[in-house]
């Protein structure tokens, strides 16, 4: 389980470092999107791996995921791999 939580955080931490990256993204998607890494960030501070995730965090992300997948390449591969983690550790 430590290496999910550890694969987890490094994702997370790609996902901040691109959104630092200045990408086209409109206001309201970045918001969203740090929104949601507050969240995750929230869900690490806890420690407590077995705690679900709001069934709306997990769908957010898949629906961003979605909406990216032609126009942020990269953004999107974070995205998934951040659902998947969060999938892995029972999230």
């Amino acid at each position: 389980m430590a290496d999910r939580i550890e694969n987890l955080r490094a994702n997370l931490k790609e996902l901040e470092a691109e959104l630092a990256s200045g990408q086209e993204l409109d206001d309201a998607t970045k918001a969203s999107l740090e929104e949601v890494a507050g969240e995750i960030r929230r869900l690490l501070a806890k420690n407590r791996p077995g705690d679900r995730a709001p069934k709306s965090l997990l769908d957010r992300l898949q629906t961003q995921e979605q909406a990216f997948e032609a126009s942020h390449p990269t953004l999107t591969q974070t995205l998934a791999r951040i659902i998947d983690a969060l999938g892995q550790m029972g999230i």
